[in-house]
């Protein structure tokens, strides 16, 4: 609306105008691909937090005395549940890194469209 309002008055050049709106095209597209590449890693974070609980409920309720064998079986759960405690970890940081970087493109498109 604003760049249609300045061509009218004769401000801004028809190449300025087809250039500004490529580039907000493209921003448009990075926040559209961002925003889905969000919902996919929550979506995984999501899948990954019900495995960590599926695994911390098997932790639990493992029985204290178990033999010789079974103490192995506990410690490779253990390190399950720390690995898939990790990725869930790595997870929320790549979430909060692609929130970021939704908020910055968003800003550049808010600061493109001015």
């Amino acid at each position: 609306a604003v760049v249609s309002t300045q061509s009218t008055g004769g401000q801004v050049g028809t190449e300025r105008i087809a250039q500004l709106k490529t580039k907000y095209l493209e921003l448009h597209d990075r926040v559209k691909w961002a925003k889905e590449k969000e919902t996919t890693l929550l979506q995984s974070a999501k899948r990954l937090n019900d495995q960590l609980g599926q695994q911390k409920y098997l932790l639990e309720n493992t029985s204290e005395d178990l033999s010789g064998g079974d103490l192995t079986e506990v410690g490779q759960l253990r390190q399950t549940l720390l690995k898939h405690n990790n990725k869930l970890l790595q997870s929320e940081q790549r979430i909060v890194s692609l929130q970021f970087e939704i908020e910055r493109l968003q800003e550049e498109v808010a600061d493109k469209q001015v």
